[in-house]
């Protein structure tokens, strides 16, 4: 399985050209497989991600019947939910949100050779997980959003 890991890693996502997503199964006994799902962040977020391997997994579950899924929202009825937001209060709160930003930052510097992913693993204490689940559920969004914003 580790070697599988690392194979995948190496594999880097094309964005013009779909999927930017790859499944591999990893077999390593005839009883035993394991399913190696990787998808490019720009693909799925926090939240919808847990929502495909519910669903993939209900599929397996059922023997692939499409009707043990959730009906799925029409696009049309989010854009109608969309369109029906206050776009002043939205635009005020992002403003807000932003205010006394003057300039963007840049972290590292453009580079446009291919980046190699490395892995660096940092163990936070609890006591600042639990403080940043709180301030996640706050604001309403997912933990990789804040550690995105604060990288840049």
């Amino acid at each position: 399985m580790a070697q599988a890991i690392a194979d995948d890693q190496q594999q880097r996502f094309e964005l013009t050209r779909a999927p930017l997503l790859r499944f591999v199964l990893v077999r390593e006994s005839a009883s035993r497989h394991y399913l190696l799902f990787t998808s490019h962040h720009i693909l799925l977020d926090g939240w919808s991600s847990p929502i495909l391997l519910q669903e993939l997994f209900a599929l397996y579950r059922n023997g692939a019947d499409a009707q043990a899924l959730p009906r799925v929202t029409p696009y049309r009825d989010y854009m109608r939910w969309l369109t029906s937001r206050d776009a002043a209060a939205a635009r005020s709160a992002w403003r807000d949100a932003f205010a006394g930003f003057e300039e963007p930052s840049r972290i590292a510097p453009a580079t446009t050779s291919p980046a190699v992913p490395d892995t660096l693993r940092i163990d936070l204490p609890d006591a600042l997980v639990q403080s940043l689940t709180r301030l996640t559920r706050g604001l309403g969004v997912t933990l990789n959003t804040v550690v995105q914003a604060a990288w840049g």
